[in-house]
């Protein structure tokens, strides 16, 4: 027997002007049986057919149509409930903590930036030449600095000049202010041989003075106070190399006790 509720919902949709079609795919949605749609169909053509013949018939029936059920209830109407894209929100969020990431970054980095020109020292145009003073604990104070600085310029000049007289390729001034001591263990022929051949080969295509002088007392085995330089040679072909000149106060007078590379 054909369903009440079916054939209410069919009359109502014909009503409106929906096609049979439509109305069969509802309600095959909503889960109602194709052999049930198919009677419900048939008794509401059944009646149709039936209500043609008596107007045909010219037999008007008089009684007041009958009402639907109340308790008929129409077909629950199809919701389509959107799920929310967990693939999306995962993304999203993905992207703002990497975009997080990138904005503690960058904060960290002109940081960084700010401290470094904060800090950079101020170099003035008339800089002069830089002289750093160590002693043997590097703990030497502005005070020893200005102290010693003040009494080594006498030896620094002199040891300035002998680097001038070897860049110019000059042996023979060296040779004439060289520690005697040097010459008491060592013969003229060994002296020329050695270190001077060598001290011509350590200033040959010379051009300058490094910037960076470290100064330091210095006394030699004779008991000969003075002081020694650490310097850096700078070539034409912009090559460096260090050297340490030891200048000494021997009988009153400044001399060369010895350089190394």
């Amino acid at each position: 027997m054909a369903n009440q509720q079916a054939i209410d919902y069919i009359n109502e949709q014909l009503a409106k002007r929906v096609s049979k079609e439509v109305i069969n795919n509802n309600l095959l949605v909503q889960g109602w049986e194709k052999k049930d749609i198919d009677e419900a169909f048939f008794v509401i053509e059944s009646m149709m057919k039936s209500v043609n013949i008596a107007t045909q018939s010219n037999i008007i029936s008089s009684q007041t149509p009958v009402q639907a059920s109340p308790q008929a209830q129409s077909p629950t109407p199809i919701i389509n409930i959107v799920q929310p894209n967990s693939k999306g929100n995962s993304f999203w969020k993905i992207f703002g903590i990497i975009l997080a990431c990138i904005i503690i970054l960058a904060i960290l980095f002109i940081t960084w930036g700010f401290y470094l020109i904060k800090t950079e020292p101020d170099l003035s145009d008339n800089q002069q030449q830089k002289t750093t003073i160590n002693n043997q604990n590097d703990n030497t104070s502005m005070e020893e600095y200005l102290v010693l600085q003040t009494e080594a310029s006498e030896y620094r000049k002199f040891a300035d000049k002998v680097v001038e007289e070897l860049a110019k390729g000059n042996t023979k001034y060296l040779n004439d202010n060289l520690s005697h001591n040097l010459f008491a263990t060592n013969s003229q022929d060994a002296v020329d041989s050695t270190f001077l051949q060598a001290a011509k080969k350590l200033f040959t295509n010379f051009d300058h003075i490094g910037n960076s002088v470290t100064i330091q007392p210095s006394t030699d085995s004779y008991k000969n106070s003075g002081y020694s330089f650490a310097m850096t040679a700078v070539y034409k072909d912009n090559s460096e190399k260090g050297f340490k000149i030891y200048v000494i106060k021997e009988g009153g007078k400044l001399v060369v006790g010895n350089i190394v590379d």
